[in-house]
């Protein structure tokens, strides 16, 4: 089963309730090939930016089904043979998972000392001493 969406201009001649009828016949088509209505409406009457068979304006219906991929000829067939569809467009819907970001996480900072525990101060007297010990190991 796959997801499709169909876009299809009916006949401007059409009274209102005709091409939702049209539309209707359309979904029915879709289940009677084990097919599951998702979404289907009429946009109203549209003007067209080029006419479409000496028309120029046409009914917009869409409709949005899960359908096996084999009955797909059948239903473009039977779309095509229809004298009251203009033009239709059927695609594939993919749906896409969307990309999330991690989150950002914040530097912490360390502390300078740990607290409870103090080390012991030195004198420069025993600084020196070190120093003098460490110098005399590498000779």
């Amino acid at each position: 089963m796959r997801n499709y969406e169909l876009s299809m201009l009916l006949n401007p001649s059409l009274q209102e309730e005709e091409a939702m009828l049209i539309l209707q016949q359309t979904a029915n088509l879709f289940q009677e090939s084990q097919g599951i209505i998702q979404a289907q409406s009429l946009l109203g009457k549209r003007n067209l930016p080029a006419p479409i068979m000496k028309q120029k304006e046409a009914y917009l219906g869409y409709l949005m089904a899960t359908v096996p991929p084999e009955s797909i000829a059948q239903i473009e067939k039977k779309l095509k043979d229809a004298k009251e569809v203009l033009r239709f467009i059927l695609t594939i819907k993919k749906y896409r998972a969307m990309k999330t970001k991690a989150p950002r996480l914040r530097k912490v900072q360390k502390p300078l000392a740990k607290e409870g525990v103090t080390e012991p101060k030195m004198e420069i007297a025993d600084i020196d001493k070190k120093i003098e010990e460490m110098i005399e190991k590498t000779q």
